[in-house]
């Protein structure tokens, strides 16, 4: 893998395995890797110039510092992987949207929020990007919910099922709990999603299902 592709000096490989390696990393909760793999990769890109994963990478870096609490450089990570992306790298779209759409959750902002998270279903639809879909669907569901846009809480509820139903993915099944707990308003259903996200490894995602299912409590 990565080894290899450094041995034999196949520099355009190094990126891509790095962002997957942040990937795997800022999804479990590993912070400390997460920064060192996506850092590398923002090093060789100074040798390189940028790559296919400019846009991916910076934004999972921007998840790394909102997971470490540094929203000043999340938000800086995220700007940069937007500018990135407008620039035509054209890796991470999903990430890239999740990042921003979580920084306006955390602003208190899901109007904003609402809005780029719908726009990137809309472009993964015209594009068939479904694999996509599932890691921006319960952001989307929430932010919905907040615009009061039914039929579009209604749409994530019925891809996550036809995903859940063709996918081998542990996460699946809780992603389409989140979702639907978050349509019904029914706690119970979001914590079974952060339980089912914690046992599989999702770290980032499990905190963010533990906040929905507080504010679900607090309703009540």
């Amino acid at each position: 893998g990565r080894a290899a592709s450094a041995q034999h000096h196949l520099h355009f490989s190094s990126p891509m395995y790095l962002t997957l390696e942040t990937a795997l990393a800022q999804r479990t909760g590993d912070i400390d890797r997460a920064q060192r793999a996506g850092v590398r990769v923002l090093e060789i890109e100074q040798q390189l110039g940028p790559t296919l994963v400019s846009a991916w990478v910076r934004a999972l870096l921007s998840l790394t510092a909102i997971e470490a609490g540094d929203i000043e450089l999340a938000e800086t990570y995220c700007a940069d992987a937007e500018r990135a992306q407008a620039a035509g790298s054209p890796q991470g779209a999903h990430i890239v949207a999740l990042a921003r759409a979580e920084l306006y959750r955390r602003a208190g902002d899901l109007a904003r929020a609402y809005e780029g998270l719908e726009e990137n279903w809309r472009f993964f639809d015209g594009f068939a990007l479904h694999s996509c879909k599932p890691f921006i669907a319960p952001a989307l569901a929430r932010a919905a919910l907040q615009a009061d846009d039914l039929q579009t809480v209604d749409a994530v509820r019925k891809e996550m099922a036809v995903v859940t139903e063709h996918s081998d993915s542990a996460a699946h099944p809780a992603l389409r709990h989140w979702v639907a707990g978050l349509a019904e308003g029914d706690v119970s259903r979001v914590e079974a999603a952060r339980r089912g996200l914690d046992r599989v490894g999702r770290v980032f995602d499990a905190a963010v299902a533990a906040d929905d299912e507080a504010s679900l409590r607090a309703l009540r």
